[in-house]
């Protein structure tokens, strides 16, 4: 037992050796260790956003909040001229998720107020640069997110778990005439409504039940896409009313508007658990005055970040197909007709690195989040996305017709969220490194 024990008794004298060496040396330089109580200090850059001409940026600052054990997290903004301090947008604590609207007149974000000492579901809200304090645009009883500005900037998609029970039932009684038809209300009785009480008890029936921060999944309430309108101002009398476009069983995804405001396109995977089967991924379009969905694109394989090419002929994405079966296959850059049935190329299939990725870390704001997704050229000609090369991120550029590749930063960094001007010119990025 003795001899078993002495190398591990050696080793952890050695470690108390090197801490107390480290130590030692840290005192010696006049400078000091990290503690625990240091993480109070600490701050991230988050989600940036610049403005559609490019002269400014709107972006997540998150903080620790030492009282209430969390992150709290503001709206700030920065010019782009590299001269003078960043401002401060909004109060927070809990606003994210900032989005430009086509004109630049406007900021919608994402928005968690507090009722009764806890956070209440996010809603979107607009903030005018003309003046005047943020105003709330939505009220979903069960959130709002997932911000998509239409071309001529007077409309929202948004996502949304609500149901039209919910909606009845939040809607303020003796609202509506007596005998009208209801469809919310009719829906508020069927067998989606829920009880005034809803019961603690989860019945597992599905391999994945819930996630991590979001806690446990219900298969029957899913995301679907919303519109709302947008005013010049908060109305005194009554807020807009949003219009549901998607329904059915199944969630949506990666909404995009095409360039004449009159579709919207969106992602979904239409099995029931498809977490057993290989990835088949299908891109739909809805018309934005209402109607069925149409299928557009079936992947047999993965079809991330798409996004509509500037003259709406094309899509953009990041994927990997599913045959041969891997335990990892690399991501490429990908292009598709937007018609049916069209047959998509892979612009990276001779580049050697990732495209789409970055090193796994906990340097990450763990809130803000951020978007990276695929951005085309004005003309449509080139595609920027970001790439994992030998442990570091940066931003590329490849021709949307060879695919030829041509490094935009250089460093050993992770760029992990990164957004463009309306001409595609100016970029705004957060880069990470181990330090900073």
């Amino acid at each position: 037992m003795t001899t078993r024990l002495r190398p591990i008794y050696s080793a952890f004298c050695l470690i108390a050796a090197l801490i107390l060496a480290a130590t030692s040396f840290a005192a010696q330089d006049g400078k000091r260790l990290i503690t625990e109580k240091d993480i109070f200090q600490f701050n991230w850059t988050a989600n940036p956003e610049i403005s559609p001409d490019g002269s400014q940026v709107a972006f997540v600052k998150v903080s620790v909040n030492e009282k209430r054990d969390g992150y709290d997290t503001a709206l700030w903004a920065v010019s782009t001229s590299g001269n003078g301090e960043p401002w401060r947008l909004t109060n927070g604590p809990r606003d994210s998720s900032p989005h430009w609207s086509p004109g630049g007149k406007r900021l919608a974000f994402v928005r968690s107020a507090e009722k009764d000492g806890k956070p209440q579901p996010a809603q979107i809200y607009i903030l005018n640069f003309t003046g005047g304090e943020p105003w709330a645009l939505t009220s979903m009883p069960k959130g709002a997110g997932g911000i998509e500005w239409s071309p001529d900037g007077k409309w929202i998609a948004f996502n949304s778990s609500t149901t039209a029970a919910d909606m009845a039932k939040a809607e303020p009684k003796g609202e509506r005439k007596p005998g009208a038809k209801d469809d919310a209300r009719s829906a508020a009785k069927s067998d989606d409504a829920k009880p005034e009480h809803e019961s603690d008890v989860h019945v597992i029936s599905r391999a994945v039940y819930r996630n991590n921060g979001s806690g446990y999944l219900d298969p029957k309430r899913v995301s679907h896409i919303w519109i709302v309108e947008v005013p010049d101002a908060a109305s005194e009398t009554a807020m807009p009313k949003p219009r549901q476009l998607t329904f059915g069983a199944y969630s949506e995804g990666s909404v995009m508007w095409s360039k004449d405001g009159s579709t919207i396109y969106y992602t979904s995977d239409r099995r029931p658990e498809s977490y057993y089967d290989l990835s088949e991924d299908e891109l739909f379009s809805v018309p934005v005055a209402g109607g069925a969905p149409t299928k557009v694109l079936h992947i047999n394989g993965d079809l991330q970040s798409p996004v509509l090419s500037p003259d709406g002929q094309r899509f953009a994405f990041r994927g990997s197909p599913n045959k041969p079966v891997r335990s990892f296959s690399q991501s490429d850059l990908w292009t598709v007709a937007a018609t049916a049935n069209a047959k998509p190329t892979n612009l990276t299939t001779n580049f050697d690195w990732e495209v789409g990725s970055g090193p796994g870390g906990d340097q990450h704001p763990p809130r803000g989040g951020g978007r990276a997704t695929p951005v085309w050229s004005a003309d449509g000609k080139t595609i920027v996305d970001a790439v994992l090369k030998e442990g570091a991120s940066n931003l590329y550029r490849f021709d949307a017709a060879t695919g030829a590749a041509t490094e935009l930063t250089t460093g050993k960094h992770d760029v992990f969220s990164f957004t463009a001007s309306a001409d595609g010119t100016k970029f705004a990025y957060v880069e990470s490194t181990p330090t900073k």
